[in-house]
C-alpha cells in the first residue's frame, strides 16, 4: 500500500476490551473445572463464549484494518473497518513524542509510539501505534536536530526516593488497590473479601492489640496505597534525564517501562513550580510543565525536573527553559482577608469531634472505630488548616515583561505556576457578594492547551489587581458569582 504498514502483532492484546479477560479467565476454570468436558463446556458456557469471540475477531479486525506511514515531515495513519479514515500528523506541529518500551512487549521487539498536539482531546492521544522499536528509533532520529542551547540534568537516586516519598498520592495508590481487589473479587468470588477480613481478625488477635478489625484494615489499606504509589512513582522516574538541544527537550527514565520523550519547547503552555507542606518546611519543590501529551497517562506526573532545592530552581529553569524564570512585581492578598482561607477547614476540624462525640453517645458499642474515625478524619482537617495559612502568606500574583507568575495552593499543595503572556488563554476575574464589600475578588487563569484548567488565586485586592491587568496589557473578564 505504498509504503504503508500495519502495527506490530502485539496491538492486538491492547485492543481487547477489558471484559475479555474478565470472560477468560471464568471460563478456562470452568473448562478446567469440568475435567476437559469440551461439550458439556460449550454447551453450558456457549453465550459467553460467542462474545469471546466476538471481541476477539473484531481486535483482530480493528489491528488488520489499520495502517500507518513514516514519512520524512508527518507520519499518516489509515484506519477504520467500514468507515475508512485517513488523516496525517505533522512533526513540526506536535507538541510530544514519547516511545514508551514496556516490560512484556521488548522480547518482542515493539514499543508503544505516541504523537500528540494541541488539536487532539484531554484523554487521548491524537496518534497511538505500537510498532517494532527500528520504527521508533527512525523516527526519533529523524526529528532530533542538533544546534542551539545544550543542557543536561539527571538526579541522584536519593533526590528520586525523596521526591517519591513526598510527592506520592495515597489517594491514587487506593484507588489503584480498591480497583485491584474489585476485579479480583470478580474473578474468585466472595472468598477473597472474607480470606481479607479474617486475615485482619488473626493478626489483631495475635498481636494483642486493641484495634478493631475493621480499623486495623483501614490502616493498612491506606499504607498499602501510599507504599504502591510510593514504589509506582520510584519505579517510573528511575534514571530521569532531563536534557536540552535547540528547541527540543528529551526526557528518559523508567525500570520496567522506559519512556522517552521528545517535546518541542514552543508546546509548552506554563511551568508549575510545585511543594507540599514538608518540601515547603524543607525549601525544595518539583518542577512540572504544562504541555498537551506530556503526563497523559494514567498516574503519570509532568515532571521536568523531580526534585531540586529553591536556590537551584532558578538556574535549573534557566538552563532548560529560560523563557520561564519567576520574577517582577505583584500584589498579595491583605492581612484581614485570612477568613477566605482557613473558614472551611477550621469548620471541619470542630465539626468532626462534635460529630463523633455525638455518635459515640448514640453508639456506644461502636465507641473504639468511632473514635479511631474521628482520628483519621482530624488529622487531614488539620493538615489542611495548616496549609491555608500557609497559603495566606504566600498567595499572589506578579508580572514582568514576558510572564504572569501564579502563587496558590490547591488541596494540600502549593503552586508557583509561571505562564508566558501569549499562552494565556483567559483571564476571568470573580467576586462573591461578600467579596463586593471586601473590595476583594478570585482570579483564574486559564493556559493554552486541549483542556485547560485554570489556575486561582483568592481574596486579592481587586482594584489593585485591575490596575496591574491593563498596566500589563492583558484584557479580562469580570463576574459577580452570586448573579451566575
Amino acid at each position: 500500500m505504498n509504503g504503508y504498514k500495519r502495527q506490530h502483532p502485539a496491538k492486538i492484546f491492547y485492543l481487547v476490551s477489558r471484559r475479555f479477560w474478565l470472560m477468560l479467565i471464568p471460563l478456562a476454570r470452568g473448562l478446567v473445572a469440568l475435567r476437559w468436558d469440551f461439550y458439556s463446556w460449550v454447551r453450558g458456557a456457549w453465550f459467553d463464549i460467542l462474545i469471546v469471540l466476538f471481541i476477539g475477531i473484531s481486535a483482530y479486525l480493528r489491528w488488520h484494518c489499520t495502517y500507518y506511514k513514516m514519512e520524512s515531515d508527518h507520519i499518516s495513519i489509515r484506519t477504520g473497518i467500514l468507515a475508512k479514515r485517513n488523516f496525517c500528523v505533522p512533526y513540526e506541529k506536535s507538541n510530544v513524542f514519547l516511545a514508551e518500551h514496556k516490560f512484556f512487549l521488548r522480547p518482542f521487539g515493539a514499543a508503544n509510539l505516541y504523537l500528540d498536539t494541541n488539536a487532539g482531546g484531554a484523554r487521548k492521544t491524537d496518534v497511538s501505534l505500537t510498532v517494532p522499536e527500528k520504527d521508533c528509533e527512525q523516527l526519533f532520529a529523524a526529528i532530533k536536530k542538533d544546534g542551539g542551547i545544550k543542557a543536561s540534568y539527571q538526579p541522584g537516586m536519593k533526590r528520586l526516593v525523596v521526591f517519591s516519598i513526598m510527592f506520592s498520592s495515597t489517594l491514587s495508590g487506593v484507588i489503584y488497590i480498591g480497583t485491584l481487589l474489585s476485579q479480583s473479587g470478580k474473578l474468585l468470588g466472595r472468598s477473597l473479601q472474607a480470606m481479607l477480613f479474617t486475615a485482619m481478625t488473626d493478626v489483631s488477635k495475635s498481636l494483642a492489640l486493641k484495634i478493631p478489625p475493621v480499623a486495623l484494615g483501614i490502616s493498612l489499606f491506606l499504607f498499602a496505597g501510599w507504599l504502591f504509589s510510593f514504589l509506582s512513582s520510584l519505579l517510573r522516574h528511575i534514571r530521569f534525564a532531563v536534557s536540552r538541544n535547540g528547541e527540543r527537550l528529551e526526557i528518559s527514565g523508567g525500570f520496567f517501562t522506559k519512556r522517552n520523550y521528545i517535546i518541542n519547547s514552543y508546546g509548552i503552555n506554563y511551568a508549575d513550580l510545585k511543594q507540599n507542606l514538608l518540601s515547603k518546611l524543607f525549601s525544595v519543590m518539583s518542577i512540572n510543565i504544562g504541555c498537551s501529551g506530556y503526563g497523559k497517562g494514567k498516574n503519570e506526573i509532568p515532571v521536568l525536573i523531580p526534585i531540586t532545592t529553591k536556590s537551584q530552581a532558578l538556574s535549573s529553569l534557566k538552563m532548560l527553559l529560560p523563557k520561564s524564570v519567576p520574577g517582577g512585581y505583584g500584589i498579595k492578598p491583605r492581612w484581614d482577608y485570612i477568613l477566605r482561607f482557613i473558614t472551611m477547614p477550621a469548620i471541619f476540624c470542630i465539626l468532626i469531634p462534635l460529630a463523633s462525640k455525638k455518635l459515640f453517645m448514640m453508639f456506644p458499642f461502636l465507641g473504639s472505630i468511632i473514635i479511631f474515625v474521628c482520628i483519621m478524619g482530624e488529622i487531614p482537617a488539620l493538615w489542611m488548616l495548616f496549609i491555608k495559612l500557609c497559603a495566606w502568606v504566600s498567595t499572589g500574583i506578579f508580572f514582568d515583561e514576558k510572564n504572569i507568575i501564579l502563587r496558590y495552593s490547591y488541596w494540600y499543595s502549593f503552586h508557583t505556576v509561571i505562564i508566558p503572556k501569549e499562552k494565556i488563554a483567559k483571564i476571568s476575574i470573580s467576586q462573591n457578594i461578600f467579596q463586593i464589600m471586601s473590595g476583594a475578588c478570585d482570579v483564574k487563569i486559564y493556559p493554552a492547551g486541549e483542556s485547560p484548567k485554570p489556575h486561582m488565586a483568592i481574596a486579592l485586592n481587586i482594584n489593585a489587581l485591575s490596575d496591574l491587568l491593563k498596566a500589563s496589557g492583558l484584557s479580562f473578564e469580570k463576574i459577580n458569582n452570586f448573579r451566575t
